[in-house]
């Protein structure tokens, strides 16, 4: 069983058709097959941890909403961010804002991307505590995700098991 990251995606695009396609792919569980299809084989562990930047499809028990030009959605994948899958979007026409966090491993980022631009801004925060990691994270990351909270909540814990 992985380790699940959370992820937390805005897609816009000025052809409506292609979110469109995006949010069916979405619907029935092949949103990354859309964007980067498995070959003529099936599937395939070092093709999708190669190509899409995790093991499997995401877990598609999600958020979901459609506004206009914009899509939003949430879903886990297994042990790190899509990374192959947001700039397949990006490259074909589709702008991306994704907010991830994986708390097993202690890493958080922000994707943002186009046709012209793409940027992974990435923390590891396992050695901050929670009066530190919102100044390293940032208040987008840290509000999105309750990172200072959750380790706030578990140096409590801890604190009161050592006494």
């Amino acid at each position: 069983m992985p380790n699940w990251c959370d992820n937390h995606v805005t897609l816009r695009h000025k052809d409506v058709k292609k979110l469109e396609a995006a949010v069916e792919a979405f619907k029935v569980n092949k949103l990354f097959q859309h964007f980067i299809p498995l070959p003529e084989t099936g599937w395939d562990w070092n093709f999708c941890v190669d190509k899409w930047g995790t093991k499997w499809e995401a877990d598609m028990d999600a958020d979901l909403t459609v506004e206009g030009d914009t899509v939003r959605c949430k879903f886990l994948t297994a042990w790190s961010p899509p990374i192959g899958i947001y700039k397949a979007m990006c490259e074909q026409g589709f702008e991306v804002e994704a907010l991830y966090c994986e708390p097993g491993m202690c890493f958080v980022g922000r994707i943002q991307g186009d046709e012209l631009d793409f940027n992974d801004d990435y923390y590891e925060y396992g050695s901050e505590d929670s009066n530190t990691v919102r100044e390293l994270i940032g208040e987008e990351l840290d509000d999105a995700f309750g990172i200072s909270e959750l380790m706030e909540e578990f140096e409590r814990d801890r604190d009161e098991q050592d006494h």
